[in-house]
């Protein structure tokens, strides 16, 4: 055997081990506990975050359901503290197959460049603003109502979206009835990035 023949063979046997043994899982538990079920003081860990790749665990200290008014359709929000003493949200969207992002920074709306008259408008994907280095274009909208920790009585509010090129950097901004809209910065997750803690 020659030894291109050898070295080929390494590297087919390499790729098989890591993908048999070296590749995590999405949403490794060490209590067999499903993301979906996280509940107010479990923690969770999350790695390679946002465009630093930060590694931090996070303590939970909110459960909020949003479910779309009109509709069937529900996500989870997770408000969270870090083990570095700030805030941190994470939105589980989906959970089959899962679908994630989460943030740690709460935007000044004026800081985005544009009037909040065109961002609540605006509903073309052309682009809608340019914020830390990224263009950002116009995702979806709509209604819905939060429900703080399994209330029976939520607060309403109507969301606009918007997200780069890329898809993995997102602008949200809500805005409830006769208050000043809000708006957060959040990043798109793999589950691969979050081991459940307890």
């Amino acid at each position: 055997m020659g030894t291109t023949e050898l070295i080929i063979i390494v590297v087919i046997l390499t790729v098989v081990a890591y993908y048999l043994f070296g590749k995590k899982k999405p949403s490794i538990s060490k209590t067999n506990k499903k993301l979906e079920d996280l509940i107010t003081s479990d923690r969770f860990e999350i790695s390679e975050f946002g465009p630093h790749k930060d590694r931090f665990t996070v303590e939970v200290k909110n459960k909020n359901k949003h479910v779309e008014n009109g509709e069937e359709l529900f996500w989870y929000e997770f408000e969270g503290l870090t083990n570095r003493n700030e805030d941190f949200w994470l939105q589980l969207e989906s959970i089959d197959p899962y679908e994630l992002n989460g943030g740690t920074t709460k935007i000044n709306v004026y800081e985005l460049g544009t009037s909040i008259e065109d961002l609540m408008s605006v509903t073309d994907e052309n682009l809608a603003f340019r914020y830390k280095g990224q263009d950002f274009y116009f995702d979806t909208e709509g209604s819905a109502t939060r429900y703080l920790n399994g209330a029976s009585s939520g607060q309403n509010y109507s969301y606009r979206e918007f997200t780069n090129e890329n898809e993995d950097m997102f602008v949200s901004i809500e805005a409830i009835q006769n208050e000043e809209p809000q708006a957060y910065l959040s990043f798109d997750i793999d589950p691969n990035q979050i081991q459940i803690l307890s």
